[in-house]
């Protein structure tokens, strides 16, 4: 046949512009040199196949591409039905997503935007539409669960098509979410252990699908009409540059979008902690709808011109990142000797190189040599060696370093009314393997030039510059819904009195006379792997009681910046 006579590259060339799978296997079929043409150590038709397909990594081999080429196809081509996570097939299946995500923009550079679409991403939003994956919800809050975590990780990764209305996402389990983002954070807080390591996945899926209800359903009238009349740069999207894990800190977006819920009625609060979802009993969330979605523009100084960090922010927030968990990320971002290249502390070795030797010359004095004997000795001296030299040990670190560990950021926005904020934001270890996430904490206040003349008549000022409390403001306030309680109390975070004036200054804890009001409202969430959404809790700071009644979820996503 013809393929006989044509050189390896040749058929190889001719693989290679096939269409399907089927066809290149069928091609391999033909004689002996097409099929070692498919088959070679190179894999160059594979290669091909996979780059096609795929984001191309650069540190895999011919043969590494052609099975993993294979494993996908086999596993991610066809309908999967996802349950708890725990099957074989399920287990396998999210492997490979996670790798999707893990090699996606596999070409740029890290740290670097890309500039053309990614293979993998799209691939991920083929799979989402052929599979149940963002459907499943655990329904079990204060029960041990058989549910696998990676599906939870996973599904909040792909968060951004959980709120596409062009695509079929059903939502279920919504009064199991409804009392997770309500519960006392002391039984469902964010992170599981108090240096931050370990994110509580299960609360931030929970509210996920809590903000996908209020999103989809246009029957509750809260949020589906302002999102669906948004434009497309408004909406969330993927991630567009390579998920890595330090050093340093990512700096998140300039503009955002998002909102928040309540319960109207306080005195709800203990109840929907306490009764059985689907019991019977039903509870509205109060969703701001009128004035549209809240926005945010945050700004990132450099360490010069950071804006000062009070101290009873610090005491609410907790906010600066422990000093055990910047050692640990630090260490996670050191890099690595490569294979062949030794230990760093060998490579710092300053070892002299061996002296030459030298052969002394005989002295008149020499007496005559004995006959026999070599005319004079021969002495080698002993080598010369340093001591071998560790480098210098690495300074103890005892605080948190801004730029390093953290960032520091202001920003202003509009609830209602014009706003301020104040925050800091650190990174966390990976998250089953998934790097990326990052914590975010801040301090939300109003600013005295923005409060209207009817509530900045009631402010009392104080001598420190800020104000104190004032009574609630009637129940007319703008919300979506309310209980009609007697008991009932707003929560409108646009409605309130200036809380802090920023005065500038290079100390970390500045203003040390700044005190909270009812006018702040602090925020503690999760910047999701690719910066793009952030999940999280608000509360009052004013809420003494540690009963946290005064409290909720939040949302915001990153919208492009079209200035």
């Amino acid at each position: 046949m013809a393929f006989k006579l044509l050189p390896l590259e040749i058929n190889e060339r001719i693989a290679s512009n096939l269409d399907t799978d089927s066809e290149v296997c069928n091609f391999g079929l033909i004689c002996r040199e097409t099929y070692t043409a498919l088959n070679s150590y190179r894999c160059g038709i594979w290669r091909t196949c996979f780059a096609r397909q795929y984001d191309l990594p650069a540190d895999k081999r011919g043969i590494e591409l052609k099975m993993e080429y294979w494993i996908r196809r086999r596993y991610l081509q066809r309908t999967t039905k996802f349950d708890m996570g725990q099957e074989s097939h399920e287990i396998i299946c999210m492997y490979k997503l996670r790798d999707l995500i893990l090699e996606s923009f596999a070409d740029v550079k890290v740290g670097v935007k890309a500039t053309r679409p990614s293979n993998n991403i799209a691939e991920l939003r083929r799979f989402v539409q052929r599979s149940n994956i963002l459907d499943k919800v655990q329904s079990c809050l204060h029960r041990t669960v058989n549910f696998n975590p990676l599906l939870q990780t996973l599904q909040l990764i792909l968060m951004h098509w959980q709120l596409d209305l062009s695509l079929h996402s059903p939502v279920c389990g919504f009064p199991y979410s409804q009392q997770a983002v309500y519960a006392h954070p002391d039984d469902f807080p964010i992170f599981l252990d108090e240096n931050y390591r370990k994110v509580n996945i299960e609360f931030l899926s929970h509210t996920a699908n809590f903000f996908k209800y209020h999103i989809r359903n246009p029957q509750e009238q809260t949020l589906y009409h302002l999102f669906e009349q948004l434009e497309d740069h408004e909406k969330p999207r993927p991630w567009e540059a390579r998920l890595f894990q330090g050093p340093g800190v990512k700096k998140l977006g300039k503009k955002w979008k998002g909102s928040y819920a309540y319960l109207h009625d306080t005195d709800d609060m203990p109840l929907i902690r306490s009764y059985e979802p689907g019991s019977g009993l039903y509870f509205t969330d109060s969703i701001d709808s009128e004035d549209g979605f809240q926005t945010l523009e945050l700004d990132f100084p450099s360490a010069i011109y950071k804006p000062s960090w009070p101290k009873v922010f610090e005491t609410h927030l907790h906010a600066l990142p422990p000093v055990s968990l910047c050692r640990e990320l630090r260490k996670d971002s050191d890099p690595k000797p490569r294979p062949g290249q030794g230990s760093i502390r060998h490579r710092h070795r300053n070892i002299t190189p061996l002296q030459p030797l030298l052969v002394p010359t005989p002295s008149l004095e020499t007496p005559p040599p004995t006959p026999g004997t070599v005319p004079f000795d021969i002495s080698y001296p002993a080598p010369v060696f340093d001591i071998p030299r560790s480098p210098p040990p690495t300074p103890r670190l005892m605080k948190p370093e801004h730029g390093r560990d953290y960032l520091q950021f202001s920003g202003s926005g509009t609830d209602a009314e014009e706003f301020h904020c104040n925050g800091i934001v650190h990174a966390i270890p990976r998250q089953h393997d998934i790097p990326g996430w990052h914590r975010v904490s801040m301090m939300k206040y109003f600013d005295p030039l923005s409060t209207p003349s009817s509530q900045s008549s009631s402010a009392s000022s104080t001598s420190d510059g800020t104000f104190g409390p004032i009574s609630p403001p009637s129940s007319n306030t703008s919300s979506s819904s309310s209980s009609g309680s007697d008991n009932s109390q707003s929560h409108h975070h646009g409605i309130g009195v200036p809380a802090y004036h920023h005065s500038g200054g290079d100390d970390l804890f500045a203003n040390d006379e700044v005190d909270i009001n009812a006018g702040c409202w602090a925020y503690e969430g999760v910047v999701l792997p690719g910066g793009m959404i952030i999940l999280g809790r608000w509360w009052s700071p004013m809420d003494q009681d540690r009963e946290r009644r005064c409290m909720g979820p939040f949302i915001f996503w990153n919208i492009e910046d079209r200035d």
